[in-house]
């Protein structure tokens, strides 16, 4: 910990916006790890780090979703941006753990205070098309706890055919309107 100029921690969190090719991304993470940024760092670049949830490369979502893992439980963590952000990454392959910390801080989240944005059920049904299996159980627990309700049944709908043991279960009660 030589660097007494901690603003190089915001420079490297930028640094991971660029498209690089995957082995110089995966030095500046490395390089941040090495500097322990500390929480209120990490709140200091929390929209960086949201922004790089879109990143298409899966080391630095799985690298930024960590970092955001350790910052979720503070006051001044804007939820509705991550919210937002998170949803980028919902069709993204091969990332099912960090796609799972994601939703445990939106259960969380919701835990105290319920969703009010109905909509976002929508973007979190595109999740079923993740072959993962306790992926696609939390998500069905999100839906049926928190957007529950009118209209849920068609928002799931499209992605029967994906839908894999609990999280099947979970939804069976889930019944379309007689047309």
């Amino acid at each position: 910990g030589y660097f007494t100029d901690r603003n190089i921690i915001g420079l490297y969190i930028e640094a991971l916006l660029n498209t690089w090719k995957k082995s110089v991304l995966d030095m500046c993470c490395r390089l941040i790890e090495s500097l322990e940024p500390t929480r209120q760092e990490l709140l200091s670049h929390q929209s960086t780090l949201f922004a790089l949830l879109s990143s298409d490369k899966t080391s630095v979502v799985n690298f930024v979703m960590k970092l955001i893992k350790e910052i979720a439980g503070e006051k001044d963590f804007d939820f509705q941006a991550f919210a937002d952000n998170f949803a980028l990454c919902f069709a993204t392959q091969k990332i099912a753990k960090s796609q799972l910390i994601g939703l445990d801080i939106l259960a969380k989240h919701y835990k105290k205070q319920p969703p009010v944005n109905i909509e976002y059920r929508e973007q979190l049904a595109v999740l079923f098309t993740v072959p993962d299996v306790k992926l696609q159980e939390k998500v069905a627990s999100l839906l049926t706890t928190y957007f529950g309700g009118e209209g849920l049944a068609e928002v799931v709908a499209p992605y029967q055919d994906y839908l894999k043991g609990k999280a099947q279960d979970l939804l069976a009660s889930l019944s379309l309107p007689e047309s």
